[in-house]
């Protein structure tokens, strides 16, 4: 429809200008929440966006980024654990932990 193109687009101004600053602000939203789906599945824990368990296990990920290979693998998924490699494990973790950045700008992309 007319109106999903010019959401997914960007609507104009009256002088032809894109306005995407509420577009470019939905993106990282989606990215923020994306990030919260990665980590529910690296770790099994649902919780909510915006919750402080949800701070507390992005410190101790961050932690555990600096700590020994053990202590990141001790985070994960019970019921996965020893199943992926190491380093796979490492990049999803960082890059769950950009998805979640409280600077927006400083959020991936889609």
């Amino acid at each position: 429809s007319i109106y999903t193109l010019a959401s997914f687009y960007g609507s104009r101004s009256k002088d032809g200008e894109a306005e995407s600053t509420s577009n470019e602000d939905g993106e990282k939203e989606d990215v923020y929440q994306f990030g919260v789906i990665l980590l529910q599945i690296i770790t099994g824990k649902v919780m909510a966006a915006a919750s402080s368990e949800l701070g507390s296990l992005k410190l101790q990920l961050e932690n555990g980024l600096r700590e020994e290979p053990s202590v990141l693998r001790s985070l994960a998924d019970p019921s996965v654990r020893g199943m992926y490699a190491y380093e796979s494990l490492r990049t999803t973790v960082e890059f769950s932990i950009n998805c979640l950045c409280e600077d927006q700008r400083k959020r991936p992309s889609i």
